[in-house]
C-alpha cells in the first residue's frame, strides 16, 4: 500500500525534473515537496497497514493514537529524505544556494 502510494507520484515528479534545465530552483522546489508528499502519504498508508494487520487492532486502536504515530513517522521519513536528497545534491557539485534552503 505504501510503495503504490509513493510510486503514483512517479510520473509527476519526473515531469518536474524535466524542467530542471529550464529553471532548476523551481524546478526542485517542485520536486521536493512532491517528494514530501509521497513521503507523506507513503508513512500514512504503511501506519495504517501495519495496524489492519494486527490481529488486536481494535484494542490498540483504543490505546494508541494513531494519528500521532503517523505524524511522527512522517517527521522521521521527512528528516531522512531531506538528509538523503541534501547529501546526494552536495556530492554531485550543486551550489549550496540550492541546498542550504
Amino acid at each position: 500500500a505504501a510503495a503504490d502510494a509513493i510510486m503514483g507520484f512517479k510520473d509527476l515528479i519526473m515531469d518536474f525534473c524535466e524542467e530542471a534545465a529550464e529553471a532548476p530552483e523551481a524546478a526542485f522546489k517542485k520536486v521536493g515537496v512532491l517528494l514530501l508528499r509521497a513521503c507523506n502519504e507513503g508513512a500514512d498508508k504503511a501506519v495504517r497497514a501495519i495496524f489492519n494487520s494486527l490481529s488486536c487492532a481494535v484494542c490498540i486502536k483504543a490505546c494508541a493514537d494513531i494519528g500521532a504515530i503517523i505524524e511522527k513517522v512522517k517527521e522521521v521519513v521527512q528528516a531522512a529524505l531531506k538528509e538523503q536528497v541534501t547529501g546526494t545534491l552536495k556530492s554531485k557539485g550543486t551550489p549550496s544556494m540550492i541546498t542550504d534552503k
